[in-house]
């Protein structure tokens, strides 16, 4: 499964269990300038560590969809690594991301 369509199962995931109305994330849709300053905080953050969902919430003060939305964007155009692997923030084995 390539990156893209993991961060997309993953948002799908997270809606189905949490029972909140968020959609499955959309790149295409957004502001622009926010989305654009989403990806570049999250990629700042990916740099130097492989870090999952939760803890790039907690790093960039974002709600879930938007770091969703941002991944899937990220993934388009950056090498972005995704797997099951320790987390280097809450030192928890989950699905983390990096880019390389």
């Amino acid at each position: 499964m390539d990156v893209k369509a993991r961060v997309t199962w993953l948002a799908a995931t997270v809606e189905s269990r949490t029972r909140c109305a968020m959609p499955i994330p959309d790149p295409t849709e957004g502001s622009g300038d926010e989305d654009s300053g989403d990806v570049r905080l999250i990629s700042s953050v990916l740099m130097d560590a492989a870090l999952c969902v939760d803890c790039i919430m907690q790093k960039t003060s974002l709600p879930a969809r938007r770091v969703y939305v941002a991944l899937v964007t990220i993934a388009q155009g950056l090498n972005l690594d995704s797997d099951r692997s320790l987390c280097s923030d809450c030192m928890i084995t989950k699905h983390v991301y990096k880019l390389r």
